[in-house]
């Protein structure tokens, strides 16, 4: 069993508030940051330059020669282009790597907008992350899926949302609530819903997108053939309707979940759009814009990315401003206790006052 663990990041438009991303995983317990720079040009790199604990690594010629050499690069890389999930998932390999030769035993894989949270870090007889995945490895527990709630901003002005943001959109995965509830803006997350993973490093553990890990019990045709016929649309109706179906579609899963867990505790704090500048960033670059055009893109990416894009890069500042504060910021006191007594919202302190008391 193993205690020590690090975190892996791309980091693109990260800005200042990186210190504090650090320096709240650092007090945690993490034993180390690779910090992945998409942009080796911005002014966050110079910044987590200078942390502790923190290995920065530029996007250049040498990065995409490391990626070549990769075995995941040759089997699904080899002849495409790489988007920005590509080479999320290609840096999380490296990250692999680099942590294994240094002996670290779990990685954790998540953005530069997401803090890693559990009521335990916390407490009077406070744990680490170290005590959690010393637990999971007891357990036989190899890959954590750590749902995710998504922050409820309620200004436009963000410095650091990491301190000054501490409303959150629970996760509906986690608790059923009625339809006539209060909701938030959009009734749902803007962004995803199905977490970010921590997984146990062995030299087979390979990424599966950006949200989790295939364990080498996942990879394989054998393996995912079963997930595909297990998954697909026709099982899932029979499944519903049939117990039978049910618990066979079940039993062909189950060598391949028995050392994965999905969980609620610890969870994933998202901080996605807080601020207008932080949303002007975001759909000023990246892919929202290209795919905006295409009725296909706009299935995929949610009507929100698409029209946030289009009025960033079509529309006048004020016009960009108008749309964030009507779709995003939410500001009355009575709408955001409604929220929380409806159990869409939740109010989760700790991360400001650690940053706080971290000074």
């Amino acid at each position: 069993m193993t205690r020590s663990a690090a975190i892996v990041t791309t980091m693109r438009g990260a800005g200042a508030t990186i210190a504090s991303f650090v320096a709240y995983h650092r007090h945690l317990g993490f034993d180390h940051i690779y910090l992945f720079a998409d942009d080796p040009a911005e002014d966050a790199v110079a910044i987590a330059r200078a942390l502790p604990g923190v290995t920065v690594v530029p996007h250049d010629e040498a990065l995409r020669r490391r990626w070549a050499e990769t075995r995941f690069f040759r089997r699904r890389y080899a002849r495409r282009a790489l988007g920005l999930m590509d080479r999320q998932q290609l840096n999380v390999v490296v990250a692999g790597e680099m942590a294994t030769a240094a002996g670290v035993g779990w990685l954790l894989h998540i953005d530069h907008d997401e803090l890693f949270y559990a009521p335990e870090f916390f407490g009077p007889e406070r744990q680490s992350v170290g005590d959690l995945f010393e637990r999971l490895d007891g357990r036989g527990v190899h890959t954590v899926n750590c749902l995710n709630h998504e922050v409820l901003v309620d200004r436009a002005e963000v410095m650091d949302p990491f301190r000054e943001l501490r409303l959150f959109k629970v996760n509906p995965w986690l608790a059923a609530m009625p339809a006539a509830a209060p909701h938030p803006p959009e009734r749902q997350f803007f962004g995803y819903g199905n977490g970010k993973s921590a997984a146990r490093l062995s030299p087979d553990l390979v990424p599966d997108g950006v949200h989790d890990f295939f364990l080498p019990e996942m990879q394989g045709p054998w393996a995912v053939a079963a997930r595909r016929l297990s998954r697909n649309r026709l099982t899932r109706r029979l499944a519903a309707r049939s117990p039978l179906v049910a618990r066979w579609s079940a039993r062909l899963l189950r060598r391949q979940r028995r050392r994965y867990l999905q969980a609620g505790n610890p969870a994933i704090l998202h901080y996605l759009n807080s601020g207008f500048a932080a949303f002007m960033t975001k759909y000023r670059g990246f892919d929202y814009y290209a795919a905006a055009g295409s009725h296909r893109s706009l299935d995929r990416l949610s009507r929100f990315h698409a029209e946030a894009a289009r009025v960033v890069h079509e529309g006048s500042l004020d016009e960009a401003r108008a749309f964030y504060e009507a779709r995003v910021v939410v500001r009355d006191p009575a709408v955001i206790e409604g929220l929380i007594a409806a159990g869409h919202v939740r109010r989760i302190e700790e991360p400001a006052r650690v940053l706080e008391a971290l000074g």
